[in-house]
């Protein structure tokens, strides 16, 4: 049974996979995988039979998507950094709230030329090795300042709710 339809080179041999850890909880009882882990558990029996371009594929893809969800913040921040102004204006002078603002300020006009010197978003269908590596340390980075603006996003919302005066007075 377990040599069914297998290649030569696998012959007495048997693909074994510690999925134990790999898992969403979706309620108290019920555990699964989420389809992107259900994906990549289905990649190593892609390498496993040699399909490398299957896997290269789904790494292309997962690429693709991360270059989308870059492209996909100018439009989602925005209105973030203008409902903080304008909540900013309403508070009396905080030093330490208008520096956090003026770093984000700077770090994300940063971020934004960052991506948009990479150009549109890829979904080119190219799968092979080299540029697939070096799609990856392009975006690396990237991903690194998105992870940081989001912190600075959280302390400007901690400072602005520190300052405001329906805080102060309870």
């Amino acid at each position: 049974m377990f040599n069914k339809a297998k290649p030569a080179e696998h012959a007495d041999k048997v693909l074994m996979l510690d999925a134990r850890h790999v898992f969403r909880k979706v309620t108290r009882k019920v555990y699964d995988f989420s389809p992107e882990q259900l994906a990549n558990l289905t990649s190593i029996f892609w390498l496993y039979r040699g399909q490398e371009e299957r896997f290269r594929a789904l790494v292309g893809q997962y690429l693709d998507t991360a270059m989308l969800g870059l492209w996909d913040e100018e439009p989602n921040v925005r209105p973030f950094i203008d409902a903080l102004d304008d909540i900013i204006d309403g508070l009396p002078d905080d030093e330490e709230l208008s520096a956090a603002r003026a770093v984000f300020e700077g770090d994300w006009d940063a971020h934004v030329a960052a991506v948009t010197v990479l150009g549109d978003p890829w979904i080119d269908g190219v799968h092979d090795l080299p540029a697939l590596h070096e799609r990856l340390a392009n975006l690396g980075p990237l991903v690194e300042q998105s992870r940081d603006l989001v912190k600075q996003m959280d302390l400007l919302f901690k400072l602005t709710e520190k300052g405001a005066p329906w805080r102060r007075h309870r």
